[in-house]
C-alpha cells in the first residue's frame, strides 16, 4: 500500500482497543446530516480504498485499489466492477490495472489511487481517441527493485494516464509520467492521488497530493490535452481542521458542481495516534471564485460514530463522468474505506451528506456481560442491547448548542464530554449538538454524565439513577 509505507507501526492502546472493544470503535460526526449505508458494499479479499467513481444511466462504476499478487510479489493493483444503483446487484470484479515488480519501468510497483474521468483524449503513440482517462499512481521503488538500495520502499511516487474506450481494457500513454513531484527523485512519498474533472473534451484538471516539499500539500494543475499539464498551483486547506491542528493533505478527493460554481472535498482529518489512517473525515465545499486560495466551509463529517467503523479513509465523491458532482446542492454521495488497523479489513462503504441534516435519536445501550454501557447516535459497536432514546440532538450547529463528543477510555469504557479533547482519552467523534441551558420555545431536558466506578452511561434522572453524578451535560430536544 503506497500510502501507508511511511505510516507508523501498529502498536499501544488504541490498536488494541479496536480489537478489545469488538471490532470496531463509535464515534461520530459534527454533522450527522451524513448518513452511511449499513456494512460494506462489498468484500473483497485483502484490502479496498481509494474508490473512483462515475455515476451514470442508473449504472456505478467503480475503480480502487487492492491488493494482488503479481510477478511473485503482494503489490497494489487497480481493480474494477460495476453496480446497479437502483437494485444494488454487482458485476464480477476485474483486476484493470497491474504492476509488473519484474519489469524495468517507472511504473512497476504499486499502481493505485485511480482517477477516472471521461471525455475525448488523444493518444499520439498510437493517434486513436479515447473515451476515459485513468490517472493513477505508481513507483520503481518496490518489490523486486533490485536497485532499491537506500532507498525506502513506495518512495518517488509519480502520477501516470492511462486511456480507455470501456473502462477495463486500458492503454498506458508511452509518455509516463504526466506529472511529477516538486522534488525529483524524491525520498518522500512523492506526488499520487489525483482527483480529475473535465470542463470539456479534454480539458483536464488535476488536484493531486505531493510532499516531496516540506510539508503535506496539495496541488492543483491543468491541461488542455489530458497529458501536459501547467505549472501547479497551492491548494487552501483554510478551515478544515480544528483550531491548532493540522488538515492531512492526502487521502483526499474533490469534485466541482459547475451549476453552483462550487468545488466540494472530503478531507481526512487528523489521526489518533499511533492508527495508520484517520477515524474522520470533513466535508466541505469552497466557491469556484476562490479556488484554490480560498477558505473551506465544512458541511459535515464521515466518522466512527456514523459508520461503526474504527477507521474511516481514502474517499472517493461519487460524479459524474466529467467529474461533476450532480446532486451537490441537495447531497453528496461519498466511498470510502473502514475497517480498522490491519488493512485486510479495508472494506468499501458508501455515505451521503444532505443539506438538511435534522436530528439523531441520542441511544444508550449496555451490555449486560461487559457491565458497559454506550450511548450514541450512531450504531452500537460496543455489543451492547438497545435500552432506551434519551432524546434528539441537532446534527448541525444551531442557536447556542455546542457539541457533544463521544469518547473512550482505555480499557473501552464509553462517555460522552463537552470536551473536544475527550479530557484526554480516545476521541470518537461529535453525536450531536446539546444547548447549555434550556432554550426557549423547545421542548428539552437535561441529560446528566453518570460513573458507577467502572462504567459511564447517561441519564435524564438528575441522581443519575442512584450512582454518582459527574456532570450536568445539557439540554437536549425531546422530540426529533
Amino acid at each position: 500500500m503506497t500510502r501507508s509505507r511511511r505510516r507508523k507501526q501498529i502498536a499501544g492502546f488504541l490498536a488494541a482497543l479496536a480489537i478489545g472493544v469488538g471490532i470496531l470503535v463509535p464515534a461520530t460526526a459534527a454533522s450527522a446530516a451524513v448518513t452511511p449505508t449499513p456494512g460494506a458494499l462489498f468484500t473483497h479479499g485483502g484490502y479496498d480504498y481509494a474508490p473512483s467513481v462515475i455515476e451514470e444511466n442508473g449504472v456505478r462504476k467503480i475503480w480502487w485499489c487492492g491488493e494482488a499478487a503479481t510477478d511473485g510479489y503482494m503489490s497494489d493493483a487497480i481493480f474494477y466492477r460495476e453496480q446497479n444503483i437502483a437494485t444494488g446487484s454487482l458485476s464480477e470484479i476485474k483486476q484493470v490495472l497491474t504492476p509488473r515488480p519484474n519489469t524495468p519501468t517507472w511504473d512497476k510497483s504499486y499502481i493505485c489511487d485511480p482517477s477516472v474521468v471521461k471525455g475525448s483524449f488523444q493518444n499520439p503513440d498510437n493517434g486513436q481517441t479515447y473515451t476515459y482517462a485513468l490517472y493513477y499512481t505508481a513507483t520503481d521503488r518496490g518489490p523486486g527493485s533490485s536497485y532499491l538500495g537506500t532507498h525506502l520502499d513506495g518512495t518517488n511516487n509519480r502520477i501516470g494516464v492511462a486511456w480507455s474506450n470501456d473502462g477495463v481494457t486500458w492503454t498506458k500513454y508511452s509518455q509516463n509520467p504526466v506529472i511529477y513531484p516538486r522534488v525529483s527523485p524524491t525520498d518522500a512519498y512523492g506526488a499520487g492521488q489525483a482527483a480529475t474533472y473535465n470542463a470539456g473534451g479534454s480539458s483536464v484538471q488535476v488536484v493531486y497530493h505531493d510532499n516531496s516539499t516540506a510539508g503535506t500539500s496539495l496541488w492543483k494543475r491543468t491541461s488542455t490535452n489530458g497529458r501536459t499539464f501547467s505549472s501547479e498551483s497551492l491548494l487552501s486547506l483554510s478551515g478544515l481542521a480544528p483550531s491548532g491542528q493540522l488538515t492531512y493533505g492526502s487521502n483526499f478527493d474533490v469534485a466541482y458542481q459547475p451549476s453552483e460554481s462550487m468545488w466540494y472535498g472530503v478531507f481526512p482529518l487528523p489521526r489518533r495516534d499511533p492508527d495508520r489512517e484517520t477515524y474522520r473525515m470533513v466535508i466541505a465545499r469552497m466557491p469556484a471564485a476562490s479556488f484554490p486560495s480560498g477558505t473551506w466551509q465544512k458541511l459535515g463529517y464521515i466518522d466512527s460514530n456514523a459508520t461503526g467503523a474504527y477507521l474511516n479513509h481514502s474517499p472517493g465523491i461519487a460524479r459524474t463522468g466529467l467529474g461533476q458532482v450532480s446532486t451537490a446542492s441537495t447531497g453528496l454521495t461519498t466511498l470510502f474505506s473502514s475497517g480498522d488497523n490491519n488493512p485486510s479489513s479495508w472494506d468499501l462503504r458508501t455515505a451521503r451528506w444532505t443539506a438538511t441534516p435534522g436530528t439523531a435519536a441520542l441511544k444508550r445501550y449496555y451490555n449486560k456481560p461487559q457491565v458497559r454501557h454506550q450511548v450514541t447516535t450512531g450504531p452500537a459497536t460496543g455489543g451492547g442491547v438497545y435500552e432506551q432514546t434519551l432524546g434528539y440532538l441537532p446534527q448541525a450547529p444551531t442557536g447556542a448548542a455546542v457539541p457533544l463528543y463521544g469518547c473512550v477510555f482505555s480499557g473501552g469504557d464509553f462517555f460522552l464530554s463537552l470536551n473536544a479533547n475527550c479530557e484526554g482519552s480516545s476521541p470518537l467523534g461529535i453525536n450531536g449538538y446539546i444547548y447549555p441551558s434550556a432554550p426557549t420555545g423547545l421542548a428539552t431536558a437535561p441529560i446528566y454524565r453518570c460513573y458507577t466506578g467502572q462504567d459511564h452511561f447517561v441519564s435524564r434522572q438528575a441522581n443519575c439513577e442512584g450512582v454518582k453524578v459527574e456532570a450536568t451535560l445539557g439540554y437536549l430536544l425531546v422530540n426529533p
